[in-house]
């Protein structure tokens, strides 16, 4: 019974571990995604032709590390301005009050606000530039708070993952516990170490082999379904080295937790007398 118990421990380990990984690989996916939606907008100053704005444009694209760069011209504005406002009557106006607008799309990295306050020092300074504006507040929760929720995430897995650890140790003991006298006879009669690791270590690996089998199952049937109902793209996680690193992890621990555990407990009775196994 506890043979299965181990087995079980080391699946949940496995499953809860991998989808703390999984999640954490898309929390971070979900923050670039988010971050490449924020442009910043530069209005141009009213006196500059299209011409010099395009040469603006592209020494921006040379200087920081912009994306994409889409040039809206006062007339274009002014269709924009009609199509969303039809109701306006912009045949009263006698020119175009509008001014030249470059929207920087820039690169995820690059979306915090220690750059983006850098960046719009620098910027306002050039004479070509009215204003630089961009979503002061959206940066702030994706560069702060954004960040604590990661945070959790990766401390909520790792809870898990000690107190799944520190429940197959128990487990592991616990088993071996029962089993502390005939590991002492077969000392006794003269079996080499070895001779007595041999079995117990055999039954860890595979309890160790089951667990991935199972835990691996369980964690692989969810990743399809998300994938399935549109909640995560499976090609883009694997092209995600972080998780690759989590599952290698993961088949390390729950290969040597048992194993380890099993060996360092035999240790310690082959050390301790016979009447002192009494008292432990």
């Amino acid at each position: 019974m506890r043979w299965i118990t181990i087995v079980l421990a080391l699946s949940f380990m496995l499953y809860l571990t991998g989808i703390g990984g999984v999640a954490v690989v898309e929390a971070y996916k979900l923050r670039d995604s988010l971050r490449s939606r924020l442009s910043v907008v530069l209005i141009m100053n009213p006196e500059l032709d299209s011409q010099r704005v395009e040469e603006v444009a592209k020494w921006l694209k040379a200087t920081y590390p912009v994306v994409d760069i889409k040039h809206i011209t006062k007339r274009e504005g002014l269709n924009i301005l009609r199509r969303a406002f039809p109701e306006l009557d912009l045949s009263l106006l006698e020119d175009n009050p509008l001014f030249d607008v470059l929207i920087l799309d820039l690169s995820p990295h690059a979306i915090n606000i220690d750059t983006l306050s850098q960046m719009e020092h620098e910027l306002e300074a050039l004479a070509e530039v009215v204003d630089v504006v961009y979503e002061v507040w959206a940066v702030k929760v994706l560069d702060r708070y954004y960040e604590y929720f990661i945070g959790a995430l990766v401390a909520v897995s790792l809870l898990m993952l000690v107190v799944t650890v520190l429940s197959v140790r128990g487990f592991v003991r616990l088993l071996l516990y029962e089993k502390r006298f005939l590991i002492k006879n077969m000392q006794a009669v003269g079996a080499g170490w070895w001779y007595i690791f041999k079995p117990f270590v055999g039954k860890a690996l595979e309890q160790s082999v089951l667990a991935l089998l199972i835990g691996g199952g369980l964690l692989a049937g969810s990743v399809y379904m998300l994938d399935r109902y549109g909640m995560m793209v499976v090609e883009e996680l694997l092209r995600n080295p972080l998780i690759w690193w989590v599952g290698l992890l993961i088949i390390l621990l729950v290969i040597l937790v048992p194993v380890l555990t099993t060996l360092f407990t035999i240790i310690r009775y082959l050390k301790t007398s016979p009447e002192e196994l009494y008292e432990i």
